[in-house]
């Protein structure tokens, strides 16, 4: 049988004691308590999360990398990569908020469509396709023939999570986050408008920043000079040349 679908009271995987067993998840079991756990309700709600309001709206979650690692019994490691899985598959996107993360599913409606709504939760592959509303997780041949979603990070940094990931393994974490940072602090100085009307990819920006940032530094070394206060260095662009990417080393 390759048509159809079952109906699953919600409250299953609320109180039923399989659901409820304790075990670690597999993908599968992680995806479907995705899917149940995202905001069905067309209205959205504040949620308060330490000084921060956030609004969560219909297909959306704002539970930390840590939460999701305690219900599925994984690491927070291992949940990253999973929504990475996702999102090059289109199935999701993600939005870091500072304090949680916000998971959003793509085409929502397909799976859990409001009462009363024509649109129905599943159509034809052919269907699907022709109305540019893809709803299933694509394999990974699918996946990398589609153009990779970019997620935001910060408010005005968008990396694809194949980019974010370049990123990682080759400048480490911290120093990915910190570059990212850099960018978004620059964002706000000359204003979002401009800042995205002058730097078209992100990725390939950081990349050259970066690359100048190091050049200016090895010289820097090489002639005994440079300001450096508490082992930080603070960093601010070159607004002279809007083409280059030289950075200017300011004193704390």
């Amino acid at each position: 049988m390759d048509s159809g679908y079952i109906k699953i009271f919600r409250k299953f995987f609320e109180e039923n004691e399989l659901w409820k067993e304790k075990r670690v998840f597999s993908k599968a079991e992680a995806w479907l308590d995705l899917l149940v756990s995202v905001r069905y309700q067309k209205k959205p709600e504040k949620v308060l999360i330490g000084m921060k309001m956030l609004v969560v709206h219909r297909g959306e979650s704002i539970k930390s990398l840590k939460t999701w690692a305690k219900r599925w019994g994984w690491k927070s490691a291992n949940v990253w990569r999973f929504f990475d899985m996702l999102k090059n598959r289109d199935a999701i996107r993600t939005q870091n908020e500072t304090v949680t993360l916000r998971v959003t599913l793509l085409n929502y409606n397909h799976y859990n469509p409001m009462p009363g709504e024509t649109e129905t939760p599943f159509e034809t592959e052919t269907e699907r396709t022709r109305n540019g509303s893809e709803t299933e997780v694509k394999t990974e041949e699918e996946g990398k023939e589609r153009k990779e979603v970019k997620n935001i990070y910060g408010g005005h940094v968008f990396l694809t999570a194949g980019q974010h990931q370049k990123l990682t393994m080759r400048f480490g974490e911290k120093m990915t986050s910190d570059m990212i940072e850099s960018m978004n602090l620059y964002a706000d100085q000359i204003g979002p408008q401009k800042f995205k009307a002058r730097y078209k990819c992100h990725y390939s920006t950081i990349l050259n920043w970066q690359r100048m940032e190091e050049k200016k530094q090895n010289g820097h070394n090489a002639s005994g000079k440079g300001n450096q206060k508490n082992g930080n260095i603070y960093t601010e662009r070159d607004e002279s040349d809007p083409g280059r990417g030289d950075f200017n080393v300011i004193e704390d």
